[in-house]
């Protein structure tokens, strides 16, 4: 099994720079209307203009509810602290800094420009 995610966002121009510039990601496919898929590792991960959905759609938004709401993304990385230098060198603001967490684990998180929250880990050592 394979998991790909995909997000219906406002304004697909901004995505696609936060996901490529701040997160890393790499287009790997993008159409005409906008579809774009990204990845980095084996994440996958696709953005599409939520102007396509139809109003009673489930995963439209109400007005001035964020997508995502009661979602966590958590992206597990090999070296946090390259990931976390590239995000900073990017000027993207974290909603939190990198914290050692009681469980063990240390992560920061930040926003996607849709608000999807979103937690970049380390990978747990073996």
């Amino acid at each position: 099994m394979e998991l790909h995610v995909e997000f219906f966002v406002a304004d697909l121009a901004p995505s696609r720079d936060f996901y490529t510039r701040v997160l890393g990601f790499e287009i790997t496919r993008q159409k005409p209307d906008g579809f774009t898929e990204l990845r980095r590792g084996s994440a996958i991960l696709a953005l599409n203009s939520d102007s396509i959905l139809n109003a009673d759609h489930p995963a439209r938004p109400a007005p001035h509810e964020r997508i995502g709401k009661g979602v966590e993304i958590v992206l597990v990385v090999d070296d946090l602290d390259a990931v976390h230098d590239q995000v900073l060198g990017s000027g993207w603001p974290l909603s939190t800094p990198m914290t050692d967490q009681p469980w063990g684990m240390t992560d920061f998180r930040l926003l996607d420009p849709d608000g999807c929250y979103i937690r970049i880990t380390a990978r747990p050592m073996a």
